[in-house]
This record gives structure tokens, C-alpha cells and sequence, in this order.
């Protein structure tokens, strides 16, 4: 694997996230962070020295750690993989997601006390299925089209379920996502 010298050069002006700076014969490395509010005590990461960036619009913490320079590359790997395999989830529609058809089964699902998030997440779902039927009405293929760009299908991959030309797909595309916002608009006034 070659180094990428940029992201080199970004890791290295970064501060160390386990407060002890590197030694002369070590490099600062990226490291994947999967939870922000995690124990600084058990972690041995320092919160404050975490960066963040946004990919698909799910934000990304990487904290930086001293290693040796041999090691630089493996973790750049590590660090890869971790941020693909947490993304998975976030790209195609996962067949396992839990499906939830009413606020009765949304609570009984519940196995931990119910926080300000889940119940955001439900009234939002909710709200979108009622978008969906909406634009249903009088555009037939709406709420199919929501459904693939909510869970991140690409504009090619659209058209090819659709089974319309790229011309075709972008209007319908388009014109869906224009009928959404200023239906979402008009009942969020």
C-alpha cells in the first residue's frame, strides 16, 4: 500500500489523542471512533483532540495515536476498513432492519428506557411514510424513489430499478425529490 502523502502530512500537525506525543522513531496514526461518549478512562483517548468528518452525511471521529513509522501503513488500513465496514449499513438497505408499524410495537421493541432519539427517529419514519403516501397520489413510482435515496442507492442504481433511461430517471428523480420538499414544507410550516 502506498502512503498518501496529504493525509500523511493532516496526521502528523494533528495533536495525539492519548496525550503522550510521539517519539522521534514514531508517527501519528488515524483511528476509527465508533462513539464519542465513550469513557475517556477506559478508552485512553482524550475526546478533545478528535476530528471529525462527514461522509454521506454520517459523521466520521478519528482520533490520532503515536505508533511506530513501519506500522504507519497497517494502521491506515485498519483505520480504512473500520470506516468502510461502519458505513456498510448506512449504503444498501439492511435485511435485518426491524420494521416498525406502529408506536405499540416501537415501545414493546424497546429493551433499554426509550431516549429522546428513538422517539425522534419514529415520529421522523412516520412522517416519511406519510410523505410517501402523499406523493403516491399522484406520482405511482414516489415512494419507491424515496425509499432508494433515503437508503443511499445511487442515481444509476435507481434508474436501472425504475427500468428508465438516465434522461428519464433524472427527471423522475428530481421532480420526486422537488414534490417531497415542498410537500414536507407545506406541512412543517
Amino acid at each position: 500500500m502506498t502512503i498518501n502523502v496529504n493525509f500523511f502530512n493532516y496526521c502528523q500537525t494533528q495533536s495525539s489523542s492519548t496525550g503522550v506525543q510521539p517519539t522521534e522513531s514514531e508517527v501519528l496514526a488515524p483511528m476509527f471512533v465508533q462513539d464519542y461518549y465513550m469513557d475517556s478512562r477506559h478508552s485512553g483517548l482524550l475526546r478533545g483532540t478528535f476530528r471529525q468528518c462527514r461522509i454521506m452525511g454520517i459523521p466520521i471521529l478519528t482520533a490520532f495515536v503515536p505508533v511506530a513509522e513501519e506500522d504507519y501503513e497497517q494502521m491506515v488500513w485498519w483505520y480504512n476498513n473500520s470506516v468502510n465496514d461502519y458505513l456498510k449499513d448506512y449504503r444498501k438497505p439492511s435485511k435485518n432492519a426491524p420494521k416498525i408499524s406502529s408506536w405499540e410495537a416501537f415501545t414493546e421493541k424497546q429493551d433499554l428506557p426509550m431516549i429522546d432519539d428513538d422517539i425522534e427517529l419514529y415520529l421522523f419514519m412516520d412522517q416519511f411514510e406519510f410523505l410517501k403516501a402523499k406523493l403516491a397520489e399522484s406520482n405511482f413510482q414516489a415512494p419507491d424513489i424515496l425509499e432508494m435515496l433515503f437508503d443511499g442507492y445511487e442515481n444509476k442504481e435507481i434508474f436501472e430499478k425504475l427500468g428508465v433511461q438516465k434522461s428519464a430517471g433524472y427527471k423522475k428523480v428530481k421532480n420526486t425529490q422537488k414534490e417531497g420538499l415542498e410537500l414536507y414544507n407545506k406541512f412543517n410550516k
